[in-house]
């Protein structure tokens, strides 16, 4: 009978030990790991900033120089445009333009380059990625810096656009090189646009060379009155009027979504 006690007391010993390991485990001892959640998809960075972004702007995925490039796109239309920077390499300057474009069934890209030296390669990129993605033509629009990388890109691969515009690109810009050789290359239908008066492009003599020396069979070039430069000539209706047109042309038109 004492053993049985003794038996009885050891078995209420041993359940005690286990409700306490088990309190101790609940508390941080080891456990089964919850299951891994899901890694959030990553938002278009490249506009998040914008105020003006508007809905419906997505992530693009494409890479350049073994590095992901912040990029965002609006639309899904088979033509594509491609905008690059000017300097200070901000992509809300683009949008009112570029949503404007989307509205009217294109598919439109912004993207932050890593340097300026390195514009011309990563438009390129974007531009391959765009039409990899699904849009069958794509062209190329670009400002001051982002508008000479428009140049470099359009000399060196005119099978992946099938149009070029340039606003405000200036021959030469601190220590980038010369591009007016690479104008000379250019065959892919090009509008080069510019301000009269704007220092910048020597009052308008880079985008009148430009234009000269480019041997595209479609050249065109408008220069307007005034000083302004690069996304400061958007809000001009000539300036938009014949880009858009120029775009219509060339790259073709979108199909516009109604509402």
């Amino acid at each position: 009978m004492a053993g049985s006690m003794r038996d009885s007391g050891a078995g209420r010993r041993c359940i005690a030990g286990a409700l306490v390991a088990a309190l101790l485990a609940g508390c941080g001892g080891h456990t089964t790991p919850a299951p891994p959640t899901a890694s959030p998809e990553v938002g278009p960075s490249a506009v998040e900033v914008c105020a003006r972004a508007g809905p419906g702007w997505r992530a693009f995925e494409v890479h350049a120089h073994g590095a992901r490039l912040n990029a965002a796109v609006l639309g899904d239309g088979e033509v594509g445009v491609v905008f690059a920077n000017q300097s200070g390499n901000s992509t809300c300057d683009w949008l009112p333009f570029a949503t404007e474009l989307a509205r009217d069934g294109r598919r439109v890209v912004v993207f932050e380059y890593h340097d300026q030296g390195s514009a011309a390669s990563e438009l390129l990129a974007v531009a391959r990625a765009l039409r990899a993605a699904g849009a069958r033509r794509v062209a190329i629009v670009g400002a001051s810096v982002g508008g000479r990388a428009v140049v470099q890109a359009a000399a060196r691969d005119r099978a992946a656009i099938v149009a070029a515009v340039s606003l405000s690109a200036e021959r030469s810009v601190g220590a980038l090189p010369e591009i007016l050789p690479d104008a000379r290359r250019v065959r892919v239908p090009s509008l080069y646009v510019g301000s009269r008066e704007d220092g910048y492009t020597m009052f308008g003599r880079d985008t009148r060379q430009f234009h000269s020396v480019t041997p595209a069979k479609l050249n065109q070039m408008l220069l307007v009155p005034g000083d302004n430069h690069g996304v400061d000539l958007l809000p001009d209706p000539r300036v938009r009027t014949t880009i858009i047109e120029f775009l219509n042309a060339k790259a073709g038109k979108g199909r516009r979504h109604e509402p």
